[in-house]
């Protein structure tokens, strides 16, 4: 315990630079030391004429100090190590958009031929899908052109009978298989490796927002290739009926991300 009243070890005597009673008047270069301990630890205090000066740690609490500096530091240099990212091993291919995994509804609609044609027709292939109109005058000729470029790149495809693409418009009323099987031939497209979807439009309108979660308002009613507002993208769905990715028709980098997801689905070497 500390001696009661060493408050700025006050001792006015000492203070004042006065003699305290009993105690021999010292020189202006004499020093007094008080000697307190608490916890084990010694601190010394010197007085020079009259005047106190700080506290000086023993070489005991230097080292306990130097310690736990020590320990802290190596405290710090482990956490920022365990921050550090694991190594990654080298991808066999291009990734595929990891954050999408939407398994989708099973669905029947109507064929350009006027059979129907639906989910399970597409089990086990990994297809395209898009949403369009044949009276259009926005992105969708430009979907269908695209489209027609890739079927041709995948002609000579190893494992070509597994890749499906699938249009569907969000104008039946206009769009009966008969517009959509002589838009489909105008554009080039082939049909043993292409399907153009009609049927009620409630149902495709549900399947569109519900079950790939996309966008399809009406749009203007005074411009015909306006009529309805769509969504502009891409579907690529796996072989379980479950899309792996959505790529807008707009951009030239996911076009291409596009064709790089559908290549890790459908290797060229037929693995």
């Amino acid at each position: 315990m500390f001696p009661p009243n060493l408050d700025s070890c006050a001792r006015p005597d000492i203070m004042q630079g006065t003699p305290a009673p009993g105690v021999a008047a010292q020189g202006r270069d004499s020093q007094e030391v008080i000697r307190l301990k608490s916890d084990d630890i010694e601190r010394i205090v010197t007085t020079k004429s009259g005047v106190g000066e700080p506290p000086r740690p023993s070489a005991r609490a230097t080292g306990i100090q130097c310690l736990a500096a020590a320990t802290v530091l190596l405290a710090l240099l482990a956490a920022v190590e365990g921050c550090r990212p694991a190594s990654q091993p080298e991808s066999a291919g291009p990734a595929l958009k990891a954050e999408v995994a939407l398994p989708l509804p099973e669905f029947t609609l109507t064929r350009q031929d006027n059979t129907d044609f639906g989910s399970g027709d597409l089990a086990g292939q990994v297809w395209i899908a898009n949403f369009i109109f044949t009276r259009c005058g926005m992105t969708c000729p430009r979907q269908t052109r695209d489209l027609v470029r890739l079927q041709k790149q995948l002609a000579d495809h190893p494992q070509r009978d597994s890749i499906h693409f699938v249009s569907i418009t969000v104008d039946p009323e206009f769009d009966t298989a008969e517009v959509l099987t002589a838009y489909a031939e105008q554009q080039g497209a082939d049909l043993a490796h292409w399907s153009f979807l009609t049927g009620e439009r409630k149902a495709i309108w549900a399947l569109c927002k519900e079950g790939f979660k996309l966008q399809v308002t009406p749009g203007s009613a005074t411009q015909v290739g306006m009529l309805i507002d769509h969504s502009a993208k891409f579907v690529l769905v796996d072989r379980e009926g479950v899309v792996r990715g959505f790529y807008d028709s707009d951009d030239p980098e996911d076009w291409q991300e596009l064709q790089d997801a559908l290549a890790t689905l459908v290797p060229g070497d037929g693995a």
